[in-house]
């Protein structure tokens, strides 16, 4: 009998298939323990990405004394993340038959622990250390701010380094890559401080990618060539602070607009979980190379969002190649619709003939959004229909259009849209209709199991029937939302790779629910 082979004994291009079915970096660190030949070749992986986690200080710090030691290993990172701890960059989507409340809440969610406010002399040895590190990554292309510590973004100079040879060399490296003038201009009473951070990593030219999670990244000072040369923005706050958003002022909706106005060379913008003001977000904002928007989980904040939102499809409609909008489920209407400020009626953008002509992609979550011409929580059948017949003329006018996704589609539209398609274009992913309801029910559960309700031929209580009515919720909830998320509109975009979190209900039915929900 023919022994099986050893996977240290595949050659090299089945190995690299099979390492990139892992899932980073739990499964890389146990491989690159189990032989020299395994370890060669995943630690060059799991070193790709960099996790500046401050909830485990003792094992940065350990991190990056390697990192300052070995400038080879450094010169193959290309992801940086700041976050409380090393996660994927995907979720744990358990099937339908295992049990989700065995499942750790780590795996799942994305809540982080806050930074702590005290300050801890590792922290501050991790606070010099990381500066010394930060010039060289020379290869960097994607930075995370997931959750940053506040100390990370003050100066260098800012504590007292442990050693006088620590101090030398903080010296050098901050004489050799800190503009000097914006490091003397810095004062801890202003707004609006410098970001030690984006300034170090102001020399990587090859930086393309920005993924903005925590707020507290914003309050501080962005160089302009940061964002000069980037391709890809993503803005995705998972409205843990809600609360900010609403102020009278939008803060943060000005904030965003100043990073956008500089990224010339900006070729995707995302936005999901947020609520923006997209007049103020968009105000002066012109990308000559753009090719995708793709925002999801979004809402409109202001009247003029929806005319905003056409006259920026307009400014773009040559260069635009991927579109995929994902409205909030709770609120309809309004954006299929311009409102101009001095004119008492308008068009829609989908109503259109010569809009987005070069479009490639285009997918649609929760389309009801385009039904009606004022915000409603409900939409009739025929406003609905009508709707539907609306986007299906719209894709079918453009041969270009090869990717479809579109949710809760009438069966009678969705027909004649595949054979519309099928016959005047090759089609690349269709995702609507029957198919996408046999992929939905494939991945989350219509009903809860009979073991919910009956075991042994004996009925639970009414306790335990609430209890597994909550979890089953609970679970339907979460794989829910990451179909439509991940395997519906994300696939094959920028998004997949965000490091988005589905919302994980709490655990108790009467426990306190956040604003979300």
């Amino acid at each position: 009998m023919t022994p099986f082979p050893k996977l240290s004994g595949l050659p090299t291009d089945v190995l690299l298939e099979v390492l990139d079915q892992l899932e980073w970096p739990h499964d890389y660190a146990a491989l690159s323990l189990t032989c020299r030949r395994l370890h060669a070749f995943t630690n060059l992986e799991l070193y790709k990405t960099i996790v500046i986690g401050y909830a485990r200080p003792r094992a940065l710090h350990s991190l990056l004394s390697k990192l300052e030691r070995d400038s080879e290993t450094c010169a193959h990172v290309t992801t940086l993340v700041f976050d409380d701890r090393a996660k994927p960059m995907q979720p744990y989507c358990p099937s339908l038959d295992e049990d989700f409340d065995r499942i750790p809440s780590s795996r799942l969610e994305n809540r982080c622990r806050d930074p702590l406010p005290r300050a801890d002399a590792l922290l501050l040895k991790i606070h010099h250390k990381l500066y010394a590190v930060l010039p060289v990554l020379h290869n960097l292309r994607s930075v995370y701010f997931k959750r940053i510590h506040p100390l990370f973004l003050a100066p260098p100079l800012q504590h007292k380094p442990p050693t006088s040879t620590a101090t030398r060399k903080l010296k050098d490296v901050v004489l050799n890559n800190f503009p000097i003038k914006q490091l003397r201009e810095y004062q801890d009473d202003s707004d609006y401080p410098p970001a030690a951070i984006a300034i170090f990593i102001t020399h990587c030219l090859s930086l393309q990618r920005v993924v903005i999670h925590d707020p507290l990244a914003l309050r501080s000072y962005w160089t302009p060539s940061l964002v000069a040369n980037l391709t890809v923005i993503v803005l995705g706050l998972n409205l843990d602070n809600v609360a900010l958003e609403l102020d009278i002022e939008d803060n943060r909706s000005m904030l965003f607009n100043g990073i956008l106005r500089r990224a010339k060379q900006l070729r995707t913008l995302c936005i999901f979980n947020t609520w923006v003001n997209l007049t103020l977000l968009l105000e002066g904002c012109y990308f000559p190379f753009l090719e995708g928007i793709e925002w999801f989980g979004f809402r409109q904040k202001c009247m003029d969002d929806p005319a905003t939102f056409h006259d920026f499809l307009t400014l773009h409609t040559d260069t635009l190649r991927h579109l995929a909008l994902g409205h909030v489920a709770y609120c309809k209407g309004n954006w299929g619709h311009v409102i101009p400020r001095f004119r008492a009626s308008g068009g829609r953008w989908l109503e259109s003939d010569t809009l987005l002509p070069n479009l490639e992609t285009l997918r649609l979550q929760h389309w009801e959004a385009y039904a009606t011409p004022q915000p409603v929580y409900e939409v009739t059948e025929s406003d609905r229909l009508n709707t539907a017949i609306m986007i299906a003329q719209f894709i079918l006018q453009r041969p270009s259009i090869v990717d479809v996704a579109l949710t809760d589609l009438p069966s009678s539209v969705a027909t004649i849209l595949l054979e519309g398609m099928q016959a005047t274009r090759l089609v690349k992913r269709a995702m609507f209709g029957k198919v996408e309801r046999i992929e939905r029910n494939a991945r989350v559960s219509r009903f809860p199991p009979l073991d919910a309700i009956v075991t042994s031929g004996t009925l639970f209580s009414e306790y335990e029937r609430s209890k597994a009515q909550w979890a089953f919720q609970r679970k339907r909830e979460y794989l829910l939302e990451a179909y439509e998320s991940y395997h519906v509109m994300f696939q094959g975009l920028e998004l997949e790779k965000s490091a988005f979190r589905p919302y994980l209900l709490p655990r108790r039915k009467n426990a306190k629910r956040d604003y979300r929900r």
